[in-house]
């Protein structure tokens, strides 16, 4: 072993590129088919269609750089498979459907079901890019430790690759095995073959590993430094240029989505229901909510993700996984409180979410059932009025004899119905539904999180604890004083700054393990009952420590050098995260805006406007029936029905083939829960890249936030017109 070769990689236990670790994970990569892979090769199998020479030139770079178990031919057969059965669904369903309905299943089902097959390729490609660019960063920064203390190029590969994660890590093992396996003799001639491949990923990475390759031919200690030195500043630099880039270009494509999904929807839902009465036949309301509800958000989303795909590399998140305390994907950890031992359960969170579900949208799926069974009953078009009339006002009896009385126009005395009180069914059965969505995806997607957001900005405090405590652990064995009396003066030294602080916190527990119990060093670090670690559970900090515990047994200069390079590692990541925060700020901003305020409170607004228009409309006509039989006219002779139905036909138009609100209202509110999902997806992916955990906090938080201000200016904004209403029709007219 040679002078620089401290760190102790022959451990099977360490060492990535160990025999059977190495097996178990190409086996693992091998045999592992996701579900749509599966679909993808069945298919392929089946029908071996091969695409065009032009289609099947960019279907190869996707599925390539997606690294996906497929094919090109995989994937075309799939696309067309797929939209072939989906269509002769349609054509099946033809016969039983009508409009916008049979439009749906003959074109637009198979449409979106063979767009989405077609591009799946590509958008893992795309994540996948995002997350070798992020991970660039950081493996760059762990070789850029080593070499500043041993310059071996390729066990910087291993010790990077030994604390990263990721798709070019995983390809560093494979280089590392190659070497092992002499499959390949020179270090360089192994990663030439993977460079075509990051360069399309990280190419700033390629061309820092060759500025970082160049270290071995320094002669100087001080050469090496400088040359270690300008590869990271390159990348730094980099990696700010293009993010200040990327927003430059982001921001304005921030004013597309807000017209394109806010502004010209809620327009095209104002004027609906105006449009679809002078419409000659109607407008389904499967018309709105194919078009709102599938069709828009698929637009969303497609031009969301072209965003995301243009996103450079940035700082990657600390790894959580390996967290004694995170509970399982898809479970919430629940810890009884007091219980010596503790004790926790696993709460699946999907069925709860579920359940939640289905019972707060029980009197909104009741009202919906009454409404489509009123509507059969409905053999006229004055009963279809009637049930539009009804399905406007805000406010309802709560009666059903009372409901159902009054649908067919029959003497009604609610002074003397016990039962009856007028009540807001109409407002509580369409909220019901926009609550019972909203709370069940804040169950799941913030219940899945929650605990491990909390760790994880646990474990970021710590870190950045962690780098002054390192400093002045540095700065004490830099003057040649063992590491035992370094501590010794490390816990003085944080003691001034302040006794709760998690710096001093580190170096007592550190130092009473040494004094107290007589362990040493290493043992005052990894002992598994009363070790540093086992209080400070960060990944990052564990794997640093014992870098500085191998360092040691070197030497305390050796162990300065260590522990120098660790802290401008750590500074280094922490100058990116805070240039990356400060770059992303007025875009976090606006992106947050429009999700929690603007989206919630234009869509309330709107479905709000609907119950004020339709009524203004139903007084005009009221008042021009009056005024015709005033001066008599003759225009009531179309077989008038409570003096509302002749002229309203004749001028303002056939109010029966109007929707009813409280199912325009149902949309609107599903819409708002898509959309801020949308934007809550595009907010943590400009934000933290595909970073699962930090996408579902962010959709949780934001639907909490966009539920209340969506509810509140729903409620207050049908008063508000709900009272302008009453005094126009109290006033006898507009």
């Amino acid at each position: 072993m040679d002078e620089f070769d401290f760190f102790d990689v022959s451990d099977p236990s360490k060492t990535s590129t160990d025999s059977m670790e190495y097996k178990s994970y190409v086996n693992e990569e091998t045999l592992r088919k996701d579900r749509m892979e599966e679909i993808y090769a069945f298919f392929g199998s089946k029908l071996r269609i091969k695409p065009p020479e032009a289609i099947e030139k960019m279907l190869s770079q996707s599925v390539m750089f997606s690294r996906m178990n497929i094919t090109t031919t995989d994937v075309f057969s799939s696309v067309i498979a797929v939209a072939g059965i989906l269509f002769v669904i349609g054509l099946i369903a033809f016969p039983f459907t009508q409009g916008s309905m049979q439009l749906f299943f003959l074109l637009v089902l198979p449409g979106l079901a063979a767009w989405y097959l077609f591009s799946l390729p590509q958008y893992n490609a795309d994540v996948l890019r995002v997350k070798a660019a992020d991970e660039s960063i950081q493996i760059l920064l762990y070789m850029s430790i080593y070499m500043r203390i041993a310059p071996n190029f390729e066990k910087a590969l291993m010790f990077a690759s030994r604390y990263s994660s990721g798709p070019i890590t995983d390809d560093i093992r494979k280089i590392l095995w190659d070497l092992e396996m002499r499959k390949q003799v020179k270090i360089m001639d192994a990663i030439s073959e993977k460079t075509a491949l990051w360069v399309k990923w990280a190419p700033n990475f390629v061309k820092a590993m060759d500025m970082l390759y160049q270290v071995l031919y320094q002669p100087t200690q001080q050469e090496r430094e400088e040359t270690i030195s300008k590869t990271v500043n390159y990348i730094l630099e980099k990696t700010k240029t293009e993010m200040e880039e990327y927003v430059e270009n982001v921001y304005p494509k921030i004013s597309i989505i807000y017209a394109m999904g806010i502004l010209m929807p809620a327009m095209g839902l104002v004027m609906f229901p105006i449009i679809s009465i002078f419409v000659h036949n109607g407008v389904e309301s499967t018309d709105l909510a194919i078009g709102y509800l599938i069709v828009l958000p698929a637009m969303l989303f497609w031009f969301m993700r072209r965003i995301l795909s243009k996103r450079p590399g940035a700082f990657k998140a600390p790894d959580i996984s390996k967290h004694p305390d995170m509970a399982p994907e898809g479970y919430y950890k629940f810890t009884v409180p007091k219980s010596n031992p503790p004790k926790n359960f696993l709460i699946p969170l999907l069925p709860v979410a579920i359940i939640v579900l289905l019972v707060i949208i029980l009197p909104g799926l009741f009202h919906f059932i009454n409404l489509a069974g009123d509507y059969a009953g409905a053999v006229n078009p004055d009963l279809v009025k009637k049930v539009v009339y009804r399905e406007s006002e805000l406010y309802a009896p709560a009666c059903f004899q009372c409901v159902n009385k009054e649908f067919y126009d029959m003497d009604i005395n609610y002074d003397f119905c016990k039962n009856c009180a007028y009540g807001f069914d109409n407002i509580t059965s369409t909220l019901a539904v926009t609550i019972a969505f909203a709370v069940g995806i804040v169950i799941y997607f913030f219940g899945r999180s929650k605990q491990k957001i909390k760790l994880r900005n646990m474990i970021k405090e710590i870190e950045k604890s962690f780098q002054v405590g390192l400093f002045m652990l540095g700065s004490f064995l830099t003057e040649g004083i063992p590491i035992e009396a370094a501590v010794e003066r490390s816990l003085e030294e944080s003691k001034r700054m302040e006794e709760s602080s998690l710096v001093f916190l580190f170096f007592r527990r550190m130092y009473d393990n040494i004094i107290n119990m007589g362990m040493t060093f290493k043992a005052a670090i990894l002992d598994p009952n009363y070790g540093v670690l086992k209080y400070f559970p960060s990944p990052m900090i564990s794997e640093i420590l014992r870098i500085v515990i191998e360092s040691t047994e070197r030497g305390t200069k050796t162990s300065a050098e260590a522990i120098k390079s660790i802290v401008s590692y750590l500074n280094n990541m922490e100058n990116v995260e805070n240039m990356l925060k400060r770059l992303l700020t007025k875009v976090r901003s606006s992106l947050e805006m429009l999700a929690q305020f603007i989206v919630p409170m234009v869509t309330a607004i709107t479905a709000s406007l609907g119950v004020f228009i339709l009524n203004m409309l139903k007084q005009l006509g009221e008042q021009l029936d009056e005024l015709m039989e005033i001066f008599s006219t003759g225009f009531m002779s179309g077989g008038s029905t409570g003096g509302v139905t002749g002229i309203m036909d004749m001028i303002v138009g056939d109010m029966s083939k109007l929707i009813p609100l409280t199912v325009l209202q149902g949309i609107i509110g599903l819409y708002c829960i898509e959309v801020v999902i949308l934007i809550s997806f595009l907010l943590n992916g400009v934000d933290n890249g595909f970073d699962t955990v930090a996408r579902d906090y962010t959709i949780g938080k934001n639907m909490i936030i966009a539920a209340i201000i969506y509810i509140g200016t729903f409620l207050v904004a049908s008063f508000i017109f709900g009272g302008i209403i009453t005094d126009m029709i109290q006033s006898g007219g507009l």
